[in-house]
């Protein structure tokens, strides 16, 4: 499984946006990205700012978990 951070960053309004929010410098959201890691402390400063948001919705499963069912063709890297 993986987590969708790009996603979550969008849906809060934009990198800029969401590092204002919680209180954060405004390259940390890029840095999250690059790295492909999130903090559960960022998490719950997000879910404290946006407590609608449903964290589960931005677990997605991987292309090699085989409860996955969607199927993908062509080149992957």
């Amino acid at each position: 499984m993986t987590f969708n951070i790009q996603r979550l960053i969008d849906d809060c309004g934009g990198p800029a946006k969401l590092a204002e929010a919680i209180g954060v410098s405004r390259t940390s959201p890029y840095r999250w990205l690059k790295q492909n890691m999130l903090s559960s402390r960022v998490l719950v400063k997000i879910k404290g700012q946006y407590p609608e948001l449903k964290i589960d919705d931005y677990i997605e499963r991987g292309f090699d978990d085989p409860r996955n069912t969607e199927r993908r063709t062509g080149i992957s890297g």
